[in-house]
């Protein structure tokens, strides 16, 4: 089995000798002397399977092939089917590519017997056992078949709220601050919940960073050098021509040209970084210099670049001293606490999407309140209003990318040559990193100017637009190149 979005291979001790069904299957095999490429031809039974589980084993009665190239390469137990289908296997891949030949369920089976994620070595209820086919796909309920209907589709929505959860989040806040904003009202004005949301957001967000990572960075430091330029002064300029566009309510552009001068995302642009290949650790490095330094630069970049649009003055100190009190000081503990407790910092490590969901939830509560604030005024805007902001947003974004890739390219010619692969994931960290501008921050930076530079529900508003916009073009980006990632690897193999 090939780990799919886990990116991880175990193979259990104890495997069904014939697991993959009566019309047999084929598991070929071709490590190089080196380990550089693992070739890996399957097959199954289309009668054994469902449609729905050979839709989930993305093979269909098809032979599907994956080349994966550059593998750690890890010893295991053998089970005697494989030793009998494919000869001797003395080593099993791990930290694969997380496109793999079907998505398997992230559950892991290992060799020494003991449990993970709910799976042992040993056979357990529901799992195949000697003498009963593999099955890759949802695991049947019933004597009928499939699971019901309605267990199907919650199934579904379930995965669609976990893997979209900050744009369900948002949304729904939106729609709450729009049907009733009594709430919301209540919540910024009386109990200034704002505030206590943010704390937490940098908080959680210390706790989850693992800055041993960050000790790779210097192998890369051209690459980190570029991107933290571009994130803290090259695409902050962007800001100036957004505000010379006659767009109205000027909270509008303003709001965009605030959202500009922005630091990195924070979780969205690290989890599509890993998703894409893209090094870890640069991408990690990125986010945390750029929000550290950022917020102490981002006062004197706003106060000279956003009272262009109608000579607002904004207060740089004041500004400083709030943002560092509600995000650095936060950060800064959070990652304290982790340092502090190796227990914690492994739970932290163990349950990421929980804790990128507690922030997500806490980061909805910024905006259902100031959409609340604002609801007047935000009813009152119309198709043209909204139209022309938001393809605005969608072109400083293309803009970025185009920037950061070119910039890229050229780079790679002027530093020292790197492995195809190595330099793939270099490019691809900078080019999502710079690109990408934090939603949080932002949010936190329209709570403290307050009523200085319109109203803050509007605001924010196209703060909240453009970052679904780069998550949605950004995974289109990633999807592209995990697409041209398989074609080579394909193609590579062929040759091998």
């Amino acid at each position: 089995l090939i780990g799919g979005a886990t990116g991880t291979v175990r193979i259990g001790s104890a495997w069904p000798s014939n697991a993959t069904g009566s019309a047999g299957s084929e598991l070929s095999r071709a490590l190089s002397a080196d380990g550089g490429v693992a070739f890996v031809a399957s097959t199954c039974e289309r009668k054994r399977l469902s449609a729905r589980s050979a839709a989930a084993c993305s093979l269909d009665g098809l032979r599907h092939r994956i080349a994966y190239r550059r593998l750690r390469l890890a010893p295991v137990a053998a089970s005697s089917a494989i030793g009998r289908e494919a000869g001797l296997v003395d080593e099993a891949a791990r930290e694969v590519d997380r496109d793999a030949v079907f998505e398997a369920p992230r559950k892991e089976r290992r060799v020494d017997g003991e449990e993970e994620g709910g799976w042992s070595a040993g056979a357990r209820e529901g799992e195949p056992t000697e003498g009963e086919p593999l099955n890759c796909g949802d695991r049947r309920e019933g004597p009928g078949g499939d699971l019901p209907a309605l267990a199907t589709f919650a199934k579904g929505v379930r995965e669609f709220v976990t893997s979209n959860f900050l744009l369900v989040a948002i949304s729904t806040g939106i729609a709450l601050a729009v049907l009733y904003p009594a709430p919301g009202i209540y919540a910024q004005s009386k109990i200034g919940l704002a505030r206590y949301c943010t704390f937490g957001i940098f908080l959680v967000s210390g706790i989850a960073l693992d800055l041993e990572q960050l000790r790779k960075v210097p192998s890369s430091w051209p690459a980190f050098l570029y991107g933290s330029l571009s994130t803290l002064v090259i695409t902050p300029l962007m800001a100036l021509l957004v505000l010379r566009l006659p767009l109205l309510p000027r909270e509008l552009p303003t709001g965009l040209a605030l959202f500009c001068c922005m630091p990195a995302s924070i979780t969205a642009g690290i989890s599509l970084a890993r998703a894409a290949g893209a090094n870890a650790a640069l991408a990690l490095g990125l986010t945390v210099v750029t929000n550290t330094v950022g917020i102490l630069t981002m006062p004197l970049l706003l106060s000279r670049l956003v009272p262009a649009s109608g000579g607002v003055s904004l207060p740089a100190g004041p500004l400083l001293r709030a943002l560092v009190t509600t995000l650095l000081v936060p950060l800064f503990i959070g990652m304290a606490v982790r340092k502090a407790m190796p227990a914690l910092a492994t739970w932290a490590d163990h349950h990421k999407q929980q804790l990128s969901m507690a922030n997500n939830a806490m980061l909805a509560f910024v905006p259902w309140m100031q959409v609340s604030s604002s609801r007047a005024a935000i009813l009152g805007l119309n198709m043209t209003q909204l139209l022309p902001i938001a393809a605005t947003g969608i072109a400083v974004h293309l803009s970025f990318l185009t920037l950061n890739v070119g910039a890229m390219a050229a780079l790679r010619r002027i530093t020292p040559p790197l492995l195809p692969q190595e330099a793939n994931a270099v490019d691809r960290a900078v080019i999502i990193l710079s690109s990408q501008k934090t939603l949080p921050v932002a949010a936190a930076v329209v709570g403290k100017i307050g009523t200085l530079l319109g109203e803050p529900g509007l605001v924010l508003l196209p703060c909240i637009l453009t970052h679904f916009i780069q998550i949605f073009s950004d995974s289109l980006l990633v999807n592209k190149w995990l697409s041209d990632d398989r074609e080579r690897d394909i193609s590579d193999c062929k040759t091998t």
